[in-house]
């Protein structure tokens, strides 16, 4: 039996009830709750919501009945993926505050450790760190550009992030690497890890991707520092732990490492890409949604299924250049959403939800392009995501729009 049947069975016997009298006054059918309590039938999504209301649950009671509806859902391999998206999905919600923080904070003193930036090895991850920090500083100046090939769990985010708040423009290009699916949900979930590793800087214009599928290091492990950075006049080679290194600072050996970085990032596949053409970013849209379903993660819900000609038009900015050819392109983005029947899911986050309720902000054009939504359609627009979600035409993990008052 399943987790989530074993929980139903045991709230039954709490409440003391037969299943006839609970599926009458719960308002759901007999036969529907004893097939859940068989795992011969998944109940829907709005039906579990009455249960819980039914009996009365705590919190901790409705989180434990809703984990174990998730893991019927996908199977608890695929929950545990599901819970480090859900993860990532909560990173994701913070992005657009990250890049509107620039602290412009004084620069550290000038002076380095010479001995760090010696051709010498640096051993221990404390030291290694230091070494990294102290070449950055005194690399990192403005427009300079910075490549990296790391081992894919390590990223340096906190460090990159730290000189872009002091106020340091450079730019990012890193080679990374992921797991094929052949290796299984293991290999899926460790995936899911890295890339959230590596949201909080890819969501920054100044942050360069390209990946490759390997499922062994064997190649790195036939060598003690197969790893590097590339800043400036130093090349940094790293083991795998980031616990080795060594300063390289011969001219020849650093040009030799960027020009065979630039060879394989030809041969791999871009991570991210950036663009503030707003036609570039509607035709993206358009070639990168399936007629046949969309998958879709970000901070707020995916409205654009709601969308008709007359909402696009209202909201696309009047002073923008070419704006009716960007009304056209959007008109042809979100009919296709709006034609879409089946296979329509949607992750996001409670916050992003009430950021929309209250200021009418879509997040996903720039504001410079999109005024915010009046009101009187974002009311219309959050009712009808509302009974899509009630109906299950729309898959969400959860629904928090019962919160907002709008339904």
């Amino acid at each position: 039996m399943s987790r989530f049947s074993d929980y139903l069975r045991q709230l039954i016997e709490e409440r003391g009830e037969p299943i006839s009298q609970i599926a009458k006054k719960a308002g759901l059918e007999r036969t529907s709750i004893h097939k859940a309590l068989n795992d011969e039938r998944i109940l829907p999504y709005i039906s579990v919501k009455k249960l819980e209301r039914y009996f009365q649950l705590s919190l901790s009671q409705i989180r434990e009945l809703n984990r174990y509806y998730d893991m019927l859902l996908q199977g608890e391999d695929r929950y545990r993926i599901w819970e480090e998206i859900c993860e990532v999905l909560g990173d994701l919600v913070q992005l657009h505050y990250i890049s509107a923080k620039k602290q412009n904070q004084p620069d550290e003193k000038e002076g380095i450790e010479a001995e760090l930036l010696q051709s010498q090895v640096c051993r221990g991850r404390y030291h290694v760190n230091a070494l990294i920090h102290a070449v950055f500083h005194c690399e990192v100046k403005q427009n300079s550009e910075i490549s990296m090939y790391l081992p894919s769990e390590e990223t340096i985010g906190q460090e990159l992030i730290s000189f872009w708040q002091k106020g340091r423009q450079f730019t990012v290009h890193q080679i990374v690497t992921f797991l094929p699916e052949r290796l299984g949900i293991d290999g899926e979930l460790q995936n899911i890890i890295w890339l959230r590793k590596l949201l909080p800087i890819s969501f920054r214009g100044q942050y360069f991707a390209w990946y490759y599928f390997n499922d062994a290091e064997q190649t790195n492990s036939l060598q003690p520092l197969p790893y590097y950075i590339i800043i400036g006049r130093y090349l940094i080679l790293l083991d795998r732990t980031l616990s080795v290194a060594q300063v390289q600072t011969n001219p020849e050996i650093i040009d030799l490492y960027q020009k065979y970085f630039k060879q394989l990032t030809e041969e791999c596949q871009p991570f991210n890409s950036y663009s503030s053409d707003v036609l570039h970013i509607l035709q993206d849209s358009i070639d990168n949604t399936s007629e046949d379903g969309l998958y879709n993660i970000m901070a707020q819900p995916c409205l654009g299924h709601y969308y008709t000609g007359q909402i696009v038009e209202k909201y696309i900015r009047h002073e923008i250049p070419q704006r009716e050819m960007v009304i056209e392109k959007g008109i042809q983005r979100f009919e296709r959403l709006v034609n879409l029947k089946s296979h329509y899911y949607i992750m996001f986050d409670e916050s992003g939800l009430r950021q929309f309720t209250a200021d009418g902000i879509v997040l996903e054009m720039p504001l410079e392009f999109v005024k915010p939504m009046e009101p009187e359609d974002r009311v219309q627009m959050l009712r009808s995501l509302y009974r899509d979600i009630e109906s299950g035409a729309i898959k969400v993990r959860s629904s928090h729009l019962r919160d907002t008052g709008l339904h």
